[in-house]
């Protein structure tokens, strides 16, 4: 994953995106559960369907105050942003390649760079 982030509580809300011709970004927002709840696209792209945009935000976030943190995949193939929930309430939020379609063979001496991830906070909304 090219990011992961774990947060105190479990009191969230989550925001994502999707869409479809003509019907772009259609923000999708419900409380987050105990277990994984994810956004992904195995298409081979990112696209308006499913975009590689999450937000975690507190229940009482609006446009103009509450806290929420952003996360990007800055990237256009597959990827997989995730969200779970433990069972002591802890939330961890990870971000990066989609790992159903994608594989790549090392050799020795090699590396490989994930994609870049951004990720912001806002304590206005």
């Amino acid at each position: 994953m090219s990011l992961m982030l774990d947060l105190p509580s479990c009191d969230y809300d989550m925001i994502s995106l999707y869409g479809g011709h003509v019907s772009e970004r259609n923000v999708q927002r419900a409380p987050l559960i105990h277990g994984v709840q994810s956004v992904m696209s195995r298409r081979g792209a990112s696209s308006h369907q499913y975009n590689p945009f999450t937000a975690i935000c507190e229940k009482n976030t609006t446009e103009r105050e509450g806290g929420v943190y952003g996360f990007n995949f800055v990237y256009s193939g597959d990827f997989l942003s995730e969200t779970e929930v433990d069972q002591t309430g802890f939330t961890r939020v990870q971000l990066g390649l989609g790992s159903e379609n994608f594989s790549w063979l090392l050799e020795d001496g090699e590396s490989f760079v994930t994609p870049e991830a951004v990720m912001t906070f806002s304590d206005r909304g």
